[in-house]
């Protein structure tokens, strides 16, 4: 990848004289971003432009090439590809627009310029984007002019969106904080958003990772990727609505939903997941601080308003405000003229007129032991005191710099003194208090990450065995349908997943030499795959203890629903949870967790991980749940066992990565045994397979 930001000479493919030619914007952009190499334009037409000749063809150029940028019809690429391949250019950007995002058809025009890619070992980007940026190299290669007004910075901006990356960069230059590099990723048809992360993990000029997407191109290679991560990543996700057409056919599916899945996937990797611009911004400002490496704050305002706004906001993120040291408050104390300042955390400066203390203030708060950051709340007018609190300002990155740690500065004051403030300090200024506190969590969040690594493609090897066996017995008339429930509590048990004694019973002499086995009281269901809710549909005989009853309940379920019966076991007590897995399109098998029984979608309490997850995952999907309240034991009532709640979630997110067949699996009632009694038992399965 850093081929494409490193190139010493670049060709920009379709450029002519006309005033109207985009190709034009290219050149000028290089010329902007001083880019030190060698610029070569190529347009039918010929001419020249900004003092370079235009050639006529890439191949009458004599000399070699790192990079090109095509600004040409769609139709015309391949052959372009192809001259840049015999031409020995490695690396090329495609800004043109009209495959397969202008029409379906236009797929097989993708496919010929991948093959030619492959042919001769290219890497592109796009098509359909808008170019890159490398701030430090100068190559700059969009096909909109840039001024270039953009400081040197440590954020790596990739969008799939060329205008929404630019507003991103116009949005950073309005806080005067710089970028490192720009990629408009386009259609990534070839170059993805996982190639440049990875890229970018070992970029020393980059130090946060900002993605813009509409799709994900692999969910889980991103993920893996992010989990690893020692730099920050924000995504701002867009395109979550996409609702499935099909009817769902499990609890799983309809539990859930693209964005859904694309939030927690996100969380589960470290990642910070933004809603919008406005908190893309908000987080990217707030890796502009030093790493808050704990849980104590110290609120500083010249406001008694907004101190409590920022007291509201520590609240709320869990903050601890320590107590400010006596020699400092003495210190408060003596300077305050109306003797009316409340000594306590936050402090309200309010009838302190000396700025220059307040930067006191801060620098001895920020030296103490127990503090680990500062969010510091300045406000005034611009009438007379305009000079000094621009120089508060100047020389609020130099004490949070010499302290490392972070000073979250909020500034109340006129639109044209905010304006002047953000030109002249490399600072991110807070427009609320809510927005600075929820920076100093984000930076916390980020530097308090315990790292744990995502598999994209585990090999558990927990069940495979047993488990392929009975895979292969699977018919492909399966396809789409519910397995047969022996079939599906047979995966199980390869697992080690445990379920309640069950049998399949066909005739009243084989209710009897079960009934022997299991023992009373017992459950009589429907076992047609075709049933999708037997409780709602009559298909389920519960609290059957004796014979007589049996056989009536078997006698109505054939009559109803078929021949097909299973009998099993009737656990009592304990707490009943859901289980599920839904296999989705980007991030693959992803495992749900919540209450069972008619609860689960009454309440849609539900947690959700990416398969596979560790004990300490599934641990915490339980944990944020209303159904860990029930299983920590509520009001009296003994604990759950909780352990092999764990248990059963873990193999059951290997058991949903080891076979790819499984499109959706519902475990639905799972029986927790409660106080000394021990185990997890599965009372109702339904495997729907792809």
């Amino acid at each position: 990848m850093k081929n494409f930001f490193e190139a010493q000479s670049v060709a920009v493919i379709g450029v002519s004289s006309s005033p109207m030619n985009m190709g034009r914007a290219i050149v000028y952009n290089l010329l902007q971003f001083q880019f030190p190499g060698v610029i070569y334009l190529v347009g039918p037409k010929g001419g020249a432009f900004m003092g370079h000749k235009i050639f006529l063809s890439l191949l009458d150029i004599p000399d070699s090439i790192d990079i090109a940028a095509v600004l040409t019809p769609a139709h015309t690429i391949p052959d372009i590809f192809r001259q840049c391949g015999e031409k020995g250019i490695k690396r090329v950007v495609i800004e043109s627009s009209g495959f397969s995002e202008f029409a379906e058809k236009r797929k097989a025009l993708e496919e010929e310029v991948l093959a030619i890619a492959d042919q001769y070992d290219m890497r592109f980007i796009g098509p359909n984007g808008i170019g890159l940026i490398d701030i430090e190299s100068g190559i700059a290669l969009p096909f909109m002019p840039f001024e270039y007004e953009y400081p040197r910075g440590k954020i790596a901006v990739l969008a799939q969106s060329g205008g929404v990356g630019a507003s991103i960069l116009n949005a950073l230059a309005a806080e005067n904080i710089g970028f490192s590099k720009f990629v408009s990723l386009g259609n990534k048809l070839n170059v993805n958003e996982n190639d440049l992360t990875e890229y970018l993990q070992g970029d020393t000029s980059t130090g946060t990772i900002f993605l813009y997407l509409e799709g994900i191109a692999n969910g889980r290679r991103l993920l893996e990727l992010s989990s690893r991560s020692t730099k920050p990543i924000v995504v701002l996700k867009s395109n979550n609505t996409h609702q499935s057409s099909t009817i769902a056919r499990s609890h799983s599916a309809s539990l859930t939903t693209d964005g859904e899945v694309a939030k927690e996937a996100f969380k589960q990797a470290g990642i910070f997941y933004a809603r919008d611009l406005r908190e893309s911004l908000d987080y990217l400002k707030a890796f502009e601080l030093p790493a808050m490496k704990g849980k104590r704050l110290s609120v500083i305002s010249r406001s008694g308003g907004h101190a409590v706004l920022a007291a509201d906001a520590a609240a709320f993120y869990g903050f601890d405000l320590v107590p400010f040291p006596r020699i400092l408050l003495e210190i408060v104390e003596k300077q305050s003229r109306a003797k009316v300042i409340r000594l306590q955390n936050p402090l309200d400066l309010g009838d302190l007129f000396d700025l220059p203390l307040y930067l006191k203030i801060v620098d001895e708060t920020l030296a103490q032991p127990d503090v680990d950051g500062v969010c510091f709340i300045h406000n005034y007018q611009g009438i007379f005191e305009a000079e000094a609190s621009r120089e508060l300002t100047r020389k609020i990155k130099p004490i949070m710099e010499r302290h490392n740690k972070p000073i979250a500065f909020c500034l109340f004051t006129t639109n044209k003194e905010l304006l002047l403030h953000k030109k002249s300090i490399e600072l991110p200024i807070f427009n609320d208090p809510w927005e600075a506190i929820k920076a100093l969590n984000a930076a916390m969040n980020f530097s308090q990450r315990e790292i744990q690594p995502f598999i994209a493609n585990p090999q558990s090897g927990i069940g495979m065995p047993r488990a392929r066996v009975l895979i292969d017995e699977v018919s492909e008339k399966e396809t789409g349908k519910q397995l047969p429930a022996a079939l599906s509590y047979q995966l199980l048990a390869a697992y080690g997943i445990h379920e309640a004694p069950w049998r399949m019973v066909e005739n009243a002499d084989m209710i009897m030499a079960s009934l022997e086995e299991l023992g009373f009281p017992v459950v009589l269901k429907t076992a047609d795959p075709q049933v999708l809710h037997k409780s709602d549909e009559g298909g389920v005989f519960l609290d059957l203890n004796n014979r007589i009853d049996v056989l009536e309940a078997f006698r109505q379920l054939q009559l109803r629903f078929g021949p097909e019966v299973l009998m099993q076991k009737q656990v009592t007590g304990g707490i009943e949870v859901f289980m599920g897995v839904k296999r989705d399109t980007t991030f693959g098998p992803v495992v749900m967790f919540g209450l069972g029984g008619i609860y689960v979608e009454l309440f849609r309490d539900i947690s959700r991980r990416v398969a596979p997850v560790s004990p300490r995952v599934a641990m915490e999907m339980i944990a944020e749940t209303g159904a860990y309240q029930f299983l920590k034991g509520f009001r009296g009532h003994e604990e759950a066992d909780i352990e092999a709640c764990i248990d059963m979630l873990v193999r059951l997110s290997h058991m949903a990565c080891d076979i790819p067949e499984i499109d959706s699996i519902d475990l639905n009632p799972v029986n927790l045994a409660m106080g000394h009694e021990k185990g997890a038992k599965v009372l109702d399965c339904r495997m729907i397979w792809v």
